[in-house]
């Protein structure tokens, strides 16, 4: 499907709503840089989860940054007509998609299976085939659905000072000084995992000590 272009008249708005979890959330902040990379000066809103949201704070390229979740689309954007020039929904969380269509003049997202919501000003996007097409490749189809180029796919994530100190202070009271080099491992995981044998384990349950042991071999 050919792009679609922009009819882009002074500073144009954009509303990004990707409510999801962590990783998810800043796969799509590529696409957010593209935006304001293609239109130096527009505004850009992102709403995320409310308990994912903080993942954007800091990021220069982004106006505003809210919450919201599919529960409580439904009551947004009832009044005050449409505020957002485009909106880019990622998911299938059909209140979502709803939500943009009542606040921004055109809309583009994947298609979902709701077919009262086809006639979009913008014509929905179609899935594509997931876990055959790199994630970030992904979410830059919104903006590429509207002419956008791609300004890099690396990801956009600022430390806060408060992260910074925290981070400092964990290192200081959990490992020697003399420690060197300081190599960082993620060992956390999704709460529950089926395992091979197709058994529900959980992963609170994993031994933290046999990690500091296998860490303190590492130094």
């Amino acid at each position: 499907m050919r792009p679609w272009r922009l009819n882009v008249c002074g500073s144009p708005s954009f509303l990004f709503i990707n409510v999801a979890r962590i990783g998810d959330t800043l796969l799509a902040t590529p696409a957010m840089r593209a935006i304001t990379s293609a239109y130096p000066g527009c505004h850009v809103t992102a709403l995320a989860h409310p308990k994912r949201a903080e993942v954007l704070h800091g990021l220069p390229f982004l106006g505003h940054i809210g919450g919201i979740t599919k529960n409580t689309a439904p009551w947004r954007g009832l009044l005050g007509g449409r505020r957002y020039d485009y909106a880019l929904v990622y998911g299938f969380d059909e209140a979502l998609v709803a939500y943009a269509l009542r606040v921004a003049g055109s809309v583009v997202a994947f298609r979902q299976r709701n077919e009262a919501l086809k006639p979009a000003p913008l014509p929905l996007r179609g899935r594509g085939a997931r876990g055959t097409e790199n994630a970030v490749a992904r979410c830059l189809r919104l903006t590429t659905a509207l002419g956008i180029p791609a300004a890099g796919r690396r990801l956009a994530y600022r430390v806060t000072p408060h992260e910074t100190a925290a981070a400092h202070a964990r290192l200081a009271a959990e490992v020697s000084a003399e420690a060197s080099p300081l190599i960082g491992m993620n060992v956390a995981t999704f709460r529950r995992k089926y395992s091979a044998a197709g058994r529900w384990s959980s992963s609170a349950n994993w031994p933290r000590a046999s990690l500091r042991n296998g860490r303190a071999r590492m130094y």
